[in-house]
């Protein structure tokens, strides 16, 4: 049985209480209600947080925060300069963050989030739905410059924000991320992750004991890890820059869509796997090197007890090998943790 003994909301509200307090004597305006809308500037800093439920953010091309939900929320309003004092110090703080599971505790240590050329002079809008509604929907303006959502259970879905910084976390659900850019920080301690059609100028991603999907993105800064669960970057490109995928115990697959890169593959208790068209491979079944055209980004995939797996474009486009079923499981079933399969054929 999997047992989890620290709650999410001591962390959470920590959080909340550290920038409430920061923003507490410059209060513009509070609300209540399950369905709000306040005028805002043209890039304002919003933060979500709730307790249980689902949180889906959209963005418009309208200067409003708007908040929909079937129970109340509480809306708070603050200047700019309330919201540049909290934000002074240029980064998010990550709290660690320990789950007790089957395999024993899980620890993902304190991390912090640099935030990087959103510059001062935002309005910031706090969201807080304490009494799990089952349900809310917050949309944003598309020039919002900071998004940052917490939720300590349920599903939390980003769709169509462009262009800012995003910081988004659940304890015990799913998060996903549906057409964005910017720069992110992406935390789900047990659940997947699941990111489509982005295009990321840097991104950090992480889970506890879940799996971690990336279909159809562009990435320029990235670096991605799980204890538990497998990594699949599918169909994916690499603008110049560093990419780094790393599961402790579970499978790591790289589906390269086009463009010269260089690949460093290592595993220590499993297999690598390769699939990859016109690429110069070499090394051996636990440590290989693959130059795509005249090189270029260097990416690195690595696992301690799973299988790394290279191939070219988006796995469903191939008929693979028996060997190669773990893949196809993250990318059709992302939420379901990958178990180590029988393998016949590798590097």
């Amino acid at each position: 049985m999997i047992v989890d003994r620290t709650p999410f909301t001591s962390a959470a509200a920590a959080a909340v209480a550290l920038l409430m307090l920061l923003l507490g004597p410059a209060r513009a305006a509070a609300q209540s209600g399950t369905g709000i809308t306040l005028p805002v500037g043209s890039s304002p800093v919003v933060r979500v947080q709730m307790r249980a439920g689902t949180l889906i953010v959209r963005t418009w091309d309208q200067l409003q925060v708007q908040v929909t939900s079937g129970d109340a929320v509480q809306v708070h309003h603050f200047d700019s300069g309330a919201v540049d004092r909290a934000l002074a110090g240029g980064d998010i703080p990550i709290f660690s963050t320990t789950i007790l599971t089957a395999q024993g505790p899980l620890i993902l240590p304190a991390e912090e989030f640099p935030l990087t050329g959103i510059g001062g002079g935002h309005d910031g809008v706090i969201v807080r739905a304490e009494d799990s509604p089952s349900t809310v929907t917050v949309t944003i303006p598309t020039g919002t410059a900071l998004l940052w959502a917490a939720m300590g259970r349920g599903d939390l879905e980003v769709h169509d924000y462009r262009g800012g910084a995003f910081v988004t976390r659940v304890r015990a659900g799913r998060i996903t991320l549906q057409n964005v850019s910017g720069q992110g920080y992406v935390e789900a301690v047990r659940g997947p992750i699941a990111i489509r059609d982005s295009a990321l100028d840097r991104v950090r991603a992480r889970t506890a004991a879940g799996n971690i999907l990336f279909e159809n993105c562009t990435a320029r800064q990235i670096e991605v890890s799980s204890i538990l669960g497998s990594i699949a970057y599918d169909n994916g490109t690499f603008a110049p820059g560093l990419a780094r995928f790393e599961s402790q115990r579970g499978n790591v697959a790289i589906g390269i869509a086009g463009g010269s890169l260089q690949i460093g593959a290592h595993t220590s208790g499993g297999h690598i796997f390769e699939q990859l068209s016109n690429a110069r491979v070499s090394g051996s079944g636990t440590d290989a090197q693959a130059m795509l055209g005249s090189g270029g980004p260097v990416v690195t995939a690595s696992s301690g007890t799973g299988n790394v797996y290279l191939y070219s474009g988006g796995f469903k486009q191939h008929a693979m090998p028996q060997a190669w079923r773990p893949v196809g499981r993250i990318i059709k079933h992302p939420a379901v943790l990958q178990q180590k399969f029988p393998h016949r054929r590798h590097i």
